[in-house]
């Protein structure tokens, strides 16, 4: 909706009102990056070394500054998570690959048993 429209079909009290309530509860979208950097921060403790890192994510870590700036992290930070990102992908693509030698060993002796 602009601008215009908003301040044609709704008081200035009434804004008022909705940004206090936007203060308060957010919203859908904030409450996502939330959830989300929530479960970001747990998959990176499951796989974090402590010994390499002691201190555990936060989902902080993981979440953008609303004032519209991204927050930045040493390059060491970021290179870090990448080769977190990039060992649980390439765990997934061993878990399915196995998965999948299963299913065809078992397809394998049906075909031997007919």
């Amino acid at each position: 909706m602009s601008v215009r429209r908003t301040q044609e079909e709704i008081s200035s009290r009434e804004f008022i009102e909705w940004l206090a309530f936007d203060s308060i509860d957010p919203g859908e979208p904030v409450r996502s990056d939330m959830n989300a950097a929530m479960i970001s921060s747990i998959i990176a403790n499951v796989n974090r070394d402590p010994k390499k890192r002691a201190r555990p994510y936060e989902p902080k870590d993981f979440m953008w500054d609303f004032e519209g700036k991204v927050r930045t992290a040493p390059a060491k930070t970021i290179k870090m998570k990448l080769e977190l990102w990039r060992q649980q992908y390439e765990h997934a693509r061993t878990k399915a690959k196995l998965r999948e030698e299963k299913v065809q060993a078992k397809l394998k002796k049906l075909k031997v048993r007919k």
